[in-house]
């Protein structure tokens, strides 16, 4: 019957259900910025926005100042976000610091100014993300102050 029909149609958008969710994670020997998939179907990134202040992009990275970025090796980050997908159960760096090889010769203060300085930029930074489900019906968007990067800093 047709209600059968609408009943059977609703329940296969939402068993196709993406579920952005933005994970900010402040580590003594890792900081990460992240987007997890928690839904049921795959989550199609529509657009990413990361501001402070003064500055807007479309990447993590690109709001880092210059000098701090040339400075540090990166772990991983993430470009070109638009229309990418992320399936279910996984996750997409937007970026990743950690304590890697590059360390290795520098001096212990040096891995502190670096996470500081990185804490420092971020604890002012707001990602927003605008995601869509394979059906492309309905958009989403998600936001996260990360102003928890902030927390230890004197």
């Amino acid at each position: 019957t047709g209600l059968t029909l609408r009943y059977q149609r609703q329940h296969n958008y939402k068993s196709v259900k993406p579920i952005g969710i933005i994970v900010a994670g402040d580590y003594e020997n890792k900081i990460f910025i992240r987007l997890d998939n928690n839904g049921t179907g795959p989550l199609i990134i529509k657009k990413v926005i990361v501001k402070n202040k003064t500055l807007i992009a479309s990447t993590v990275i690109d709001i880092i100042p210059k000098e701090l970025c040339n400075r540090i090796t990166w772990t991983d980050f993430a470009a070109d976000l638009e229309n990418k997908s992320i399936i279910v159960g996984q996750k997409l760096d937007l970026i990743v610091w950690s304590i890697n090889d590059s360390y290795n010769k520098l001096a212990s203060n040096r891995i502190e100014q670096d996470r500081n300085d990185l804490r420092n930029v971020l604890k002012d930074v707001k990602v927003i993300l605008e995601y869509t489900d394979i059906y492309e019906k309905n958009t989403f968007t998600k936001e996260l102050s990360m102003e928890w990067f902030g927390r230890n800093l004197k």
